[in-house]
């Protein structure tokens, strides 16, 4: 009989203790299964925020390079669209021009350049920068689209393709941006 005690007894605990194994397991599994489940909310919401957080900085990108343009621009003088002709000298030292004012006469003119010459030369490198982060997907299609269109008007006027062949080859502007410019000059004039 005490054999017989024994070996139910031990059924018994091998009973409990296979349970108890089984009931380690199942907690276990679920302690897994609601961490698995919480890690994937975690990188979700991570991926949410680091969303927000690339489309705010685009944002700012859209609202900085589009201040910066604005400010630039207003700083050509008022007649700048007016400009039929430009000649640069080799110094870039006077803009001589052709202004053809709005009830058809035409006036030769020349203005001191250093300060209109920096104004392109500055907005040429702004360009540069848009172009980089266009490059870069730093910015979408829609924003680059938008300053594209502020580049080709800016390199309509004559002052701008005649300040681009001085500064062209500046080490600063990279082979793409070079081309990038070139072709719109070459747009223009087609």
């Amino acid at each position: 009989m005490c054999d017989s005690f024994v070996t139910i007894w031990g059924n018994i605990a091998d009973w409990v203790s296979a349970s108890a194994t089984i009931g380690a397991v199942a907690i276990a599994y679920i302690g897994l299964k609601d961490a698995a489940q919480g890690a994937k909310n975690a990188i979700e919401q991570s991926n949410k925020t680091a969303q927000d957080a690339i489309k705010s900085k685009k944002l700012d990108y859209f609202s900085e390079y589009s201040k910066r343009y604005n400010d630039l621009v207003f700083k050509l003088p008022i007649n700048f669209g007016n400009i039929i002709s430009v000649s640069i000298s080799s110094n870039i030292e006077t803009i001589r021009y052709v202004d053809r004012h709005e009830n058809g006469n035409i006036e030769h003119r020349s203005f001191e350049s250093s300060r209109s010459v920096a104004v392109i030369v500055n907005l040429f490198n702004l360009f540069s920068d848009e172009h980089y982060l266009s490059e870069e997907k730093m910015v979408d299609d829609k924003v680059w689209n938008n300053w594209k269109e502020g580049i080709k008007m800016c390199l309509s006027h004559r002052a701008f393709q005649e300040v681009w062949k001085h500064i062209r080859e500046s080490s600063i502007y990279g082979d793409d941006y070079r081309k990038f410019i070139d072709d719109i000059i070459a747009e223009q004039k087609a």
